[in-house]
């Protein structure tokens, strides 16, 4: 009666029903798996199953997963490509789990797998609908930001202008004397300079497109190089600033420069906050769920006040900053699938969250990686 069945359920199911033996062999699927694929049984049995079917750039995770599960351990859903004999690619979400013989030894994996592909495809279509809404709101942020930097601009170019005059009128009234009687006007020039120079460069920041380069970023080697680039200055300030190992291999795929761009705002501003110390910085990485990577940046600072939107533009609880961090840095986490969020510390202070998808800004969306992403 089983095996009548198993045979039935072999024969009218509408998923794909593969049984590889422990190398990854085809030793069976059912008529639904040919009609999907365009391929018959009887000339892919025996035929390697990665090499087959999957794409080069998805082999390698699924060997892993497959030698996972024929120790025995759980792998869970996962979503990988199944390629047809014509060449289309088809979403699948995929299960699997080890067959065993009568001995209890492995002796293959049985995998059941349902097409997602028109899921994806809708899917793909309201990202790309959301990406262009997003980009007419970028578009009118820099409209906003534009008009703010006109505003801005104005006072430091007006003290350049006033102290280049200063400095060219002493010259000529009194040429003998040393360049240090005009030492100060230049020191104050410089400064102006700086901070129009970081204006602009926050602009630029955010008017661009995120353009991903997306590499697999191990996280404890990532986040202790970040930390120690944050030490002096915090040590300077009598901050004890602290990276918390999560004690377990984890690691995302991403953009490491624009995540190292994010994390230093989020530490800078965590630094300000705390000013002259003393206080404390913790720096943490955690697993979280929906196969995502949540990283936390928590500080001992007064907190931020309940009616400052920290990721609006131009909005700060600094007197001289210029609002565009937060938004910059909110930017590039959507960029890649995530989120970026706070919450007040306990027992005083901000704790501020990123969460990112491990798996990168496709796994985010269960789509085509995004149109302006590299892989490396």
């Amino acid at each position: 009666m089983d095996r009548d069945f198993a045979r039935l359920l072999m024969s009218t199911a509408q998923v794909i029903i593969k049984i590889l033996d422990p190398h990854g062999r085809i030793l069976r699927f059912n008529p639904f798996t040919e009609e999907l694929s365009g391929y018959r049984l009887e000339e892919m049995r025996g035929r390697d199953w990665f090499t087959a079917f999957l794409p080069a750039h998805e082999r390698e995770r699924m060997q892993q997963l497959f030698a996972r599960c024929l120790r025995g351990q759980a792998v869970g859903a996962f979503t990988g490509t199944m390629l047809t004999r014509t060449g289309v690619a088809r979403a699948i979400d995929w299960r699997a789990t080890a067959v065993a013989d009568r001995g209890g030894v492995a002796a293959g994996v049985l995998l059941i797998g349902k097409d997602i592909t028109q899921r994806v495809q809708a899917e793909r279509e309201l990202y790309e609908l959301n990406k262009i809404a997003q980009q007419r709101e970028r578009l009118a942020d820099v409209g906003a930001i534009a008009a703010q930097i006109v505003h801005d601009v104005g006072n430091p170019l007006a003290a350049l202008s006033m102290q280049a005059q200063l400095i060219r009128r002493r010259a000529r009234e009194h040429p003998e004397q040393p360049v240090g009687a005009v030492l100060k006007s230049a020191e104050q020039m410089v400064l102006e300079l700086r901070r129009l120079e970081s204006l602009i460069r926050e602009f630029m920041n955010f008017a661009r497109e995120q353009r991903l380069h997306l590499r697999t970023i191990d996280l404890a080697r990532f986040l202790t190089e970040v930390a120690a680039l944050w030490q002096q200055v915090a040590f300077a300030r009598r901050i004890d600033l602290t990276f918390d190992s999560p004690g377990l291999a984890l690691s995302v795929r991403a953009d490491e420069e624009k995540i190292h761009r994010v994390l230093d705002n989020l530490i800078k501003n965590a630094v300000e906050a705390i000013g002259e110390g003393p206080g404390r910085i913790g720096i943490s990485a955690r697993p979280c769920s929906g196969g995502r990577i949540r990283i936390s940046v928590t500080d001992s600072g007064p907190g931020i006040p309940k009616d400052v939107e920290v990721f609006r533009l131009f909005e700060s609880t600094k007197a001289d900053g210029s609002g565009l961090g937060l938004a910059v840095a909110r930017q590039i986490v959507l960029a890649h699938g995530g989120s970026i969020f706070f919450e007040p510390a306990s027992p005083c202070g901000t704790v501020f969250h990123i969460e990112l998808p491990m798996e990168g800004p496709a796994a985010a969306n269960a789509a085509a990686p995004l149109p302006a992403v590299t892989n490396s």
